[in-house]
């Protein structure tokens, strides 16, 4: 929209591209690195790092980054851009997390969530240009991912329905279905839908971007791409899918823990309700049976309490019957037909 104004208009525009950012302010719960694991600090919660910490990542003060903007903003007229605004220096995730540590004083422990092997993983290479597919596939094999291709929209969907990869790298331009368009149909379908997407491509406009994104694109590479950038954002990629994989495999084991924790508790309800119900009768009899005249007081009282006990116990008992029942999906619902009026009054 801003390149159209500018086209047509002769509007002033100017074009960047933010990376990573932190400073003042960030919301606490963004889901970034910097706030996730300062956040985990301060509370002294165990920092969590996914795979072995080694993959590096770049990280820009605000400050920096309002310095980058104003100095864009005073280019030349003809001057567009776009340009990119971060830190050129990289350094590991594991020593972020000890500085974090270190500089909040916490007693949070750097917990190794996992570690990816990437001959695990299959990554997909669209490109209807020969040259680039054997390029990506040497670089990629050579990380030891597992590495299928397609030469074209038509048999990129094709591989992705009979391969299943855990990424698809999808050049946009090609000559029968664009790689939008592929994006779209996989993104429709709920076998494909959950497939990360890194556009690699030599469109690197503003409406070219954000309509990747729009069609489903979890990340962009321009042409030509520089090898450290695409091996770093293909294993973040697959870093995202190892971790929903170990998050759906939890939740699966935590549903499945919770299950079983209550067929538990309904056999010990229902075991320990039957002789409980059987003390409880002999007390009630005793109780009819033996006046305080007869057995004293002190005894009687006694006899009394011990039957409030039982009665109490076995009370609890039932109800826990009922609610384990009730979370495994074994209580049966009656209905009734009650009169308000009675039980208002």
């Amino acid at each position: 929209l801003f390149m159209d104004y500018h086209r047509q208009n002769n509007v002033r525009v100017k074009i960047i591209r933010i990376f990573n950012t932190y400073g003042p302010r960030m919301l606490p719960n963004d889901g970034r690195v910097v706030s996730n694991f300062i956040l985990q600090a301060l509370n002294n919660e165990d920092i969590t790092i996914y795979g072995d910490g080694k993959q590096t990542r770049s990280f820009q003060y605000i400050d920096d980054l309002i310095e980058g903007m104003i100095r864009m903003m005073n280019t030349e007229d003809e001057f567009t851009g776009p340009i990119n605004l971060g830190n050129p220096n990289e350094f590991p995730v594991l020593e972020l997390a000890e500085r974090i540590i270190s500089m909040t004083g916490s007693s949070s422990k750097k917990i190794m969530n996992m570690e990816i092997n990437p001959s695990e993983y299959k990554v997909l290479i669209v490109d209807d240009v020969i040259s680039n597919v054997l390029l990506l596939k040497v670089l990629l094999t050579n990380e030891k991912f597992k590495i299928v291709t397609a030469g074209n929209g038509t048999q990129a969907l094709e591989q992705v329905k009979k391969e299943n990869p855990d990424l698809v790298l999808l050049d946009v331009m090609m000559p029968d279905i664009s790689g939008f368009e592929v994006a779209q149909q996989m993104k429709a379908d709920p076998e494909m839908a959950e497939i990360p997407i890194i556009f690699l491509t030599a469109l690197n406009s503003t409406a070219d971007i954000v309509k990747g994104f729009q069609v489903g694109g979890n990340d962009f590479i321009s042409k030509p791409f520089n090898k450290e950038e695409l091996i770093i954002r293909v294993t973040h990629q697959i870093s995202l899918v190892a971790a929903k994989r170990i998050i759906v495999a939890q939740t699966e084991e935590l549903r499945k823990t919770i299950m079983g924790r209550d067929k538990l508790y309904s056999v010990i309800a229902h075991d320990l309700r039957s002789p409980m119900g059987s003390i409880k009768m002999v007390l009630n009899m005793l109780i009819l049976n033996l006046p305080s005249e007869t057995i004293g007081d002190e005894m009687y009282e006694w006899l009394t309490m011990a039957n409030q006990i039982t009665e109490d116990v076995f009370s609890l008992l039932d109800n826990l019957l009922k609610w384990t029942k009730s979370q495994i999906g074994k209580l049966n619902v009656v209905y009734q037909d009650i009169d308000v009026v009675e039980v208002v009054d």
